[in-house]
This record gives structure tokens, sequence and C-alpha cells, in this order.
């Protein structure tokens, strides 16, 4: 468990994530649509950053780490990040990178070489200063925006 102030990364439940998706993420989509497939597998992780000043503590910066390789990305142990999302009005305030350094760490220690991703567009720069770096082209995710697929060697 990472802990910034009155913040503490911690393993959380799929459906915990499920409001952060659907605010931040996927509006235009149902909550349940915000389960995504392979969320309960038990291969598959769920991270929070909960505010515990509040009662009860509040997950307000969310990632999901599924066991998923991409074949085009070296490596052959691959966790693939999904769903990461920040409370708006807690954004830039270090939050995500708080989350991702702690998953770092815990993808380390599951024998992970690789973590991926499908990264937003505007998401870029966070992803870079992170150390990920993007490989091939923008593509549309339709519906949702442009996205390129951003790595890191763990």
């Amino acid at each position: 468990m990472t802990t910034m102030h009155t913040h503490a990364v911690r393993p959380i439940r799929p459906e915990d994530t499920w409001s952060l998706r659907h605010r931040v993420l996927r509006p235009h989509q149902t909550l349940a649509d915000c389960d995504y497939p392979g969320d309960h597998d038990p291969a598959n992780f769920h991270l929070g950053v909960l505010d515990t000043a509040r009662t009860p503590p509040a997950v307000v910066c969310i990632g999901t780490f599924h066991a998923e390789r991409n074949p085009d990305l070296p490596g052959m142990h691959h966790y693939r990040l999904r769903g990461m999302a920040t409370a708006p009005e807690l954004r830039g305030q270090g939050l995500g990178a708080l989350l991702l350094r702690d998953a770092f760490e815990r993808l380390r220690e599951r024998g992970a070489d690789r973590l991926w991703c499908h990264a937003r567009e505007g998401a870029i720069a966070f992803y870079t200063r992170l150390g990920l770096i993007g490989h091939g082209e923008l593509f549309e995710v339709p519906g949702i925006g442009r996205h390129l697929v951003m790595s890191v060697a763990l």
C-alpha cells in the first residue's frame, strides 16, 4: 500500500471501479457497461486511490490491470491497464502517478515484464511522464476518441 497525505493505494473490487469509470470514461453508456470483460478473472486486479480523510474512505482514482499480452510488444508476461480514471475535481494532484507507481511494484512482484494500454489522446503526456512510450499511430475507438498504444518495460 502506498500513501500520500490522506490518500492510500489499495486493492479494490471490480464494482468499486464502476462509478468513476462511468463518470469519467463512459458517461454515454450505462453503469452496467462499466463492468468490463475480464474484470472478475482472478488473474486480473484493480487498484484504487482512497481518500482516507473521508468517512467512509472514497475511491478517487482507479486502474484495472488485466493479464493480457500484446503480441506486437516485446516481453512475454504483459498486463494491460484498462479504465484508469481520476475524479475530475482532483486531477493534477499526483493521484494517477501514485496509483501507477504502486502498480508497477505490484506487477513486478507478479513477474510482469511489461505494462501496456490504449492511452486516450489527452492522457498521452501523463503516461509519457511516467515512462511509457508510444507505439504506432493514433487510432479511433468508436464513440470514445483517439488513442495510442503505450507501454513501459517493468
